[in-house]
């Protein structure tokens, strides 16, 4: 297709394909059954990108609710937090 494209252009460095010769340019599609297949691969690919997003998301609130958990039982006093403890971080 490229070698067609290539044969037909008129000019130098940055050649010209006229109007009238993109018109002669074969122009290839798959069969129906081919693109459904095609776009059924898609899909799943997608399927399995959005689960791992969803998964994230999931954990990315799990963590956000541990750190507010851990905040509050620092507040409250419901957790020890030592002089020791901070110099370590």
């Amino acid at each position: 297709m490229q070698k067609i494209i290539e044969l037909d252009i008129i000019g130098g460095v940055a050649g010209t394909l006229s109007q009238q010769k993109t018109k002669t340019i074969p122009v290839f599609f798959s069969y129906k059954t081919e693109q459904e297949k095609i776009t059924g691969m898609i899909k799943q690919e997608y399927a399995k990108i959005d689960l791992a997003i969803s998964k994230a998301k999931q954990e990315i609130a799990s963590i956000k609710e541990y750190r507010e958990s851990i905040i509050t039982a620092a507040v409250t006093g419901q957790l020890n937090v030592g002089e020791k403890q901070l110099q370590m971080n």
